[in-house]
């Protein structure tokens, strides 16, 4: 690794046994290292390794012994790479990305998916096309497991004891590799009963007339952004207040309150196209839409070459493309 990596040095009385578990202690040593670094934390790093925080810092302290050098600025609230520790890293998490894709080639069986894949997504992407994808990806490699958290909050994968997280809109500044999935469009629609009892808009000021379903948030959501939903329209952005009597905290509760009739809300271009088709949804507005956002999957470096998480990110692009 350099002036900042690992130095092994074999003598002859070394029996060989000895010399590998030395080398292995000291590649556990590296990869908590790069752990703690993406987590900036010694207690998320244990749980995505899942050992303990003492081994944790244990191995840390052996590595920083090895390289004579401190690795992290520790306190109360944060963790924190020193200069050495940045270089460190730089070096290391390459070195074992490219350990990890050679043994995947060199393994006949290595670039087989299996074991468990830990994936954090919002409720509006953990739906049925992602679902119905998931299953056929499961069909087809048994030895492969996969664990969902839905979380509508923006959460890194390390700190989480994640393998990838899903996130939309621009990708936070981290050490994470942040890999375009997607793009997400929403749009307005309504049950027809709705409409029935309040009436369809026919302007984007009209919506002020209607109950709105919202996010739950803090500070309230108290306006919508729309755009043209072509770009060869006459209609212009704007920015509407709007209201109303529900608002929930879950993407998957205000999908189920359109289609009973509770208010207005946002649906993918993609699932309101089938709603209005099974006569379950009317487009609102028509004209106008939400701004696409591009969707990403944040993961450590490396992941992403590793056959259980290669295989769920296919996945999930496939069902990305239905939601566009």
């Amino acid at each position: 690794m350099g002036d900042a990596g690992i130095t092994i040095t074999a003598r002859v009385t070394i029996p060989v046994v000895r010399l590998s578990r030395m080398a292995l202690d000291k590649l556990e040593q590296v990869r908590t290292f790069i752990a703690v670094a993406n987590a900036c934390s010694f207690s998320a790093a244990a749980r995505s390794l899942q050992i303990s925080t003492n081994a944790v810092s244990l191995r840390i302290r052996q590595l920083e012994m090895a390289l004579r050098a401190k690795l992290f600025v520790r306190t109360t609230r944060s963790v924190a790479l020193t200069d050495e520790g940045r270089r460190l890293y730089t070096r290391a998490s390459q070195i074992l990305a490219d350990l990890d894709a050679l043994q995947i080639e060199l393994d006949p069986a290595g670039n087989q998916p299996r074991g468990v894949v830990r994936i954090g997504l919002p409720a509006v992407i953990a739906g049925t096309p992602f679902l119905i994808h998931l299953r056929e990806l499961l069909d087809n490699h048994p030895d492969l497991a996969v664990h969902t958290r839905v979380t509508n909050s923006m959460v890194t994968p390390a700190s989480e004891g994640l393998d990838l997280v899903v996130a939309a809109g621009s990708p936070p500044d981290s050490t994470m590799v942040a890999r375009r999935i997607g793009r997400a469009s929403w749009v307005l629609a309504a049950s027809p009963d709705y409409v029935r009892r309040h009436g369809m808009p026919k302007t984007p000021e009209d919506l002020q007339n209607h109950r709105c379903l919202r996010f739950l948030s803090n500070p309230p959501q108290a306006e919508w952004t729309l755009v043209p939903s072509n770009a060869k329209s006459n209609a212009r952005e704007v920015v509407v207040p709007v209201g109303g009597n529900y608002q929930a905290d879950d993407s998957r509760v205000l999908g189920d309150a359109v289609y009973v009739g509770l208010g207005i809300g946002l649906r993918s271009a993609a699932e309101c196209a089938e709603g209005v088709r099974l006569k379950k949804l009317l487009r609102i507005l028509p004209a106008y839409r939400f701004k696409p956002m591009d969707v990403y999957a944040l993961l450590p470096k490396g992941n992403a070459k590793l056959p259980r998480i290669a295989v769920c990110l296919v996945a999930l692009e496939a069902a990305m493309r239905e939601l566009q």
